[in-house]
């Protein structure tokens, strides 16, 4: 004889009870539901992580270099192609021939700025204290159906505290001054003597490369004072578009080389030379400014044969947006899943709770007298 059924097993269907056991059966079905979900999502992100993983390994971040130097001497190619504008007032001009008017041919002398007999002084219209402008231009015009050619430009500091430029080419140097543009040969020499006290020059660049610094031999004394190389990577993140992610700092007589970057797109290095020349007794200063994209950029410390700085692989991880977002993301939930059950609890698929679910809102209606006979 079958045991009756309790008060408690089958509540009346309409009674609280029921109702309070339908909506436990489908809060049970929905947890469970929702840890199977987790256990089965850890997988996906975990494939996601590893494929994230692969990707950044195979094509590390970009990084983009700055130099920020205190330098005596710096060396730059200009970009082939492009337009770069110079203001020279307080200049002298040597060249190798008589240069057109309205430059005014020095008389030689025995001690002449411009150095060996060959070179020849001339000096800007107006001088200094007119307030002319005088802006020489490189690069940007080239004759038809020719490449054009990048110039080689060297920038020094003096030991009576002026400041010579060296510029090297194959294409005319033009001058806009006095209203007029005046063509001038591949090849000039510009020296801003230090009793003049020239007003502070800038000189913004576009370049193939950058070398500030030059090396410590015996006959050559200019050298990089000090400075800082600073990493960056792109960050979306970043109000800047952004973030810094390494610096060191260069020791005297460090070269530093930044090259144009080929790889996806090409970059070309930017920055700006500063000279200011202080007042009283203070040394003339030389600022350089670089910046530009690269895998690396190559310091060249006296003593060794220099080495390349470049930020490791676990540095382009730790950078990468994407990888750590989807790391957290599967962090957390092997957390929350950890913490709230157990792993046997959670493995097996949620159908026991399915069929409690059914039982208690699909009750069988009880059996009639025909099905009892």
């Amino acid at each position: 004889m079958a045991r009756p059924p309790l008060a408690d097993e089958n509540p009346p269907e309409n009674s609280t009870p029921a109702a309070l056991q339908r909506c436990g059966a489908s809060l049970s079905f929905v947890w469970r539901l929702a840890l199977w979900v987790g256990v089965h999502a850890i997988w996906l992100l975990v494939g996601v992580v590893v494929v994230l993983l692969a990707l950044n390994l195979h094509t590390p971040p970009s990084w983009y270099f700055s130099i920020n130097a205190q330098a005596e001497a710096a060396d730059i190619e200009l970009a082939a192609g492009r337009e770069t504008q110079w203001r020279i007032e307080g200049a002298i001009v040597c060249a190798t021939t008589v240069l057109p008017a309205p430059l005014e041919l020095l008389p030689r002398a025995a001690s002449s700025p411009c150095g060996g007999r060959r070179w020849q002084a001339h000096a800007l219209p107006g001088g200094e204290d007119s307030g002319a402008e005088h802006v020489l231009v490189l690069g940007g015009a080239t004759t038809p159906n020719a490449e054009p050619a990048p110039h080689q430009v060297s920038l020094e500091t003096r030991t009576d505290g002026g400041l010579q430029m060296s510029i090297r080419g194959q294409d005319p140097i033009r001058l806009a001054t006095s209203g007029q543009e005046v063509t001038l040969p591949p090849s000039l020499n510009l020296i801003w003597a230090g009793e003049a006290r020239p007003r502070n020059l800038v000189f913004p660049f576009t370049g193939e490369r950058v070398r500030v610094g030059r090396d410590v031999t015996w006959s050559d004394s200019s050298m990089l004072r000090e400075g800082t190389l600073t990493v960056f990577t792109a960050s979306e993140e970043s109000l800047a578009k952004r973030s810094q992610v390494e610096e060191v700092a260069l020791m005297p007589g460090d070269q530093v080389r930044l090259e144009r970057y080929d790889g996806r797109g090409v970059f070309h290095p930017k920055g700006f030379m500063r000279f200011d020349r202080l007042g009283g007794d203070g040394p003339a200063s030389l600022s350089v400014v670089a910046f530009g994209r690269a895998e690396s950029v190559r310091i060249e410390r006296f003593g060794d044969s220099g080495y390349e700085f470049k930020p490791g692989w676990w540095v382009g991880i730790l950078h990468d947006g994407r990888l750590m977002m989807w790391s957290a993301i599967l962090i957390a939930l092997i957390t929350v899943l950890g913490g709230v059950a157990g792993c046997r609890d959670l493995a097996p698929a949620p159908r026991e709770a399915w069929r409690t679910l059914r039982t208690a809102w699909c009750r069988a209606s009880p059996p009639t007298q025909e099905l009892e006979r």
